[in-house]
């Protein structure tokens, strides 16, 4: 497992690197911005706990809209907004010294800044490869259902009400994320598309944000 410091000295040196990539020899200065809007979907793989005892949520949909702008002939910079939300059981989650059982529906809604650096181009093909990180704010909410305590001889009883309290709710959360993907462009046709996988992680976890692995088709129209 990487340290907290660590991802961010990561994440850090990804962003410069990507900058510094930008630049070309001898900082040669960059072209004039062309931007672009599209839509994505695809799916995420989501793991890590949302509370003590919570599963997996496994795979789930992802839906999104993004707005790119060109800085260079191999960088552009994102911002992107997706949704993600996925239901699912527990049969013995402990929050606040109660141990339950019951539903949970968990919806995220994240924000990302992400820079993306041009590293090969076929000649055959309109095909462009390229890599990237950026940064994401989660605007998360986790709602419970038809929660009731289970008998536990590790804990006692407690008061589920506030239990539940403690848990569910909104929560705002800061993280880190690698892309890598390919992109199709035809010249002088305003549609693109892209095939793109990422792999996303909270700098503080165990905090009601899961680590995810996602992968996504998008298209975008240039502007």
């Amino acid at each position: 497992m990487i340290a907290g410091c660590d991802r961010r000295a990561a994440a850090r040196a990804v962003l410069l690197f990507l900058i510094l990539g930008a630049a070309g020899p001898g900082g040669a200065p960059a072209r004039a911005s062309s931007a672009a809007v599209g839509v994505r979907y695809g799916w995420a793989d989501a793991t890590g706990e949302l509370f003590e005892g919570s599963p997996d949520l496994g795979g789930c949909d992802l839906v999104g809209v993004q707005l790119g702008i060109g800085l260079a002939s191999i960088l552009q910079v994102e911002v992107a907004g997706e949704y993600v939300s996925q239901p699912f059981d527990f049969a013995r989650g402990l929050f606040a010294g109660v141990e339950a059982a019951g539903r949970g529906d968990y919806q995220d809604l994240t924000l990302l800044a992400t820079a993306r650096l041009q590293i090969f181009t076929m000649t055959f093909l309109p095909l462009k490869l390229y890599a990237g990180g950026g940064a994401n704010v989660h605007y998360a909410n986790l709602e419970l259902h038809d929660v009731t305590e289970v008998p536990s001889a590790r804990f006692g009883t407690g008061d589920l009400e506030d239990a539940i309290r403690d848990v569910a709710g909104k929560t705002t959360q800061v993280g880190w994320h690698l892309v890598a993907g390919t992109r199709l462009a035809f010249t002088g046709f305003p549609f693109s598309f892209f095939l793109e996988g990422r792999y996303q992680d909270p700098f503080k976890r165990d905090d009601g944000v899961p680590t995810s692995k996602s992968v996504y088709l998008g298209a975008e129209l240039s502007l």
